[in-house]
């Protein structure tokens, strides 16, 4: 089994929207430390987990599944249930957090100061897509998980106060394409391609 990067100024936050379905990640799992969300260790089951370094969950039914495999203990993150909703100061009714977000702020404790994020879907425009993802229907992906495109402003408020809050950290968003004005404005966030995103690495 593969030994994962500890310390990296690159973290790649990988959610699980199906916007990524044709991204490789192999291609980048050595160029930065990958934080990993909920289902995505069952896509390297085969492979030794060589993927994710890292495995971020909040919700109950994935963390026991998580728990219950034979994913590296000690790469699965399992916030402190206070930070498993959003703070009180972006809003009052503390909703559930989501396990991207957590993992940017895991990234960020670990001295990452660039997050290259891909399948964030619900900060793309089309609703439909918005709450897309690619685990949807399987085991602890039931109706009960599903966001709704209702839920996407409370999760667009939260990322864009982390975003603000950590002016020293770069967030890049990586999509197929970005024809498409993003829901977000500040200085330390931008969108690319995965094209764009890949020929810089290389």
């Amino acid at each position: 089994m593969s030994t994962s990067p500890t310390t990296s100024d690159i973290a790649w936050i990988v959610g699980n929207g199906t916007s990524r379905l044709g991204f490789d990640l192999e291609r980048i799992k050595d160029t930065g430390v990958v934080y990993g969300c909920n289902a995505l260790y069952r896509d390297y089951k085969t492979k030794g987990y060589i993927l994710p370094h890292y495995l971020v969950a909040i919700d109950p039914g994935i963390i026991t599944e998580i728990e219950s495999s034979d994913f590296p203990s000690s790469r699965v993150i399992i916030p402190a249930f206070d930070e498993q909703f959003e703070p009180a100061e972006v809003n009052r009714g503390r909703p559930r957090s989501n396990a991207g977000v957590n993992a940017m702020i895991e990234a960020i404790r670990r001295g990452a100061n660039t997050l290259i994020c891909v399948g964030f879907d619900f900060l793309l425009p089309d609703s439909a897509q918005s709450i897309s993802n690619i685990y949807d229907g399987s085991t602890n992906y039931g109706p009960e998980t599903r966001a709704s495109s209702a839920d996407n402003i409370g999760r667009i408020r939260y990322l864009e106060w982390i975003v603000k809050r950590n002016k020293e950290v770069e967030f890049i968003f990586a999509y197929p394409e970005n024809h498409f004005t993003f829901c977000i404005s500040n200085s330390n966030i931008s969108t690319v391609t995965f094209d764009q995103i890949l020929e810089n690495l290389s």
